[in-house]
């Protein structure tokens, strides 16, 4: 886990400085002290609200982390998950964390962390569908 967090801080710190004389998304987060991050608040596992109406889940604790180790408070603004990538673009938000898979039209328009964690998507079914598609070979 201190490996996979690691690389998500690095990966950060690398898109957030780029490369040049100006000065850089790490730098205005790290002079106003907060990181903004967009989240759904309706995903559970990844970003949603315990019993104690906190919001928690993977993806926002890592969230957090990031915060801790850049030395910055980390404020979450809850979003539909459509409105995210925008809020992205055009600097409403710091970072999108709810999920998001990277994919080709993605990685042209907005630059990813390395996976820090993979998702596999099944579905669930009763027993006796099973047994029905596995009589029909499907």
């Amino acid at each position: 886990m201190k490996k996979i967090l690691a690389m998500v801080l690095f990966m950060g710190v690398v898109v957030l400085s780029a490369c040049s004389e100006e000065t850089t998304l790490y730098d205005e987060i790290t002079e106003e002290g907060v990181l903004t991050v967009a989240t759904s608040g309706t995903l559970i596992a990844a970003s949603y609200y315990n019993d104690q109406d906190e919001l928690t889940g993977f993806d926002v604790e890592v969230a957090r982390e990031v915060g801790r180790r850049l030395g910055v408070d980390v404020k979450f603004e809850i979003m539909s998950v459509d409105g995210m990538l925008p809020a992205v673009d055009t600097g409403r938000v710091d970072l999108a964390a709810n999920d998001f898979s990277a994919t080709k039209n993605r990685k042209e328009t907005f630059t990813f962390s390395e996976p820090y964690k993979y998702s596999y998507s099944t579905m669930v079914v009763r027993k006796v569908i099973t047994l029905v598609c596995v009589l029909l070979k499907i």
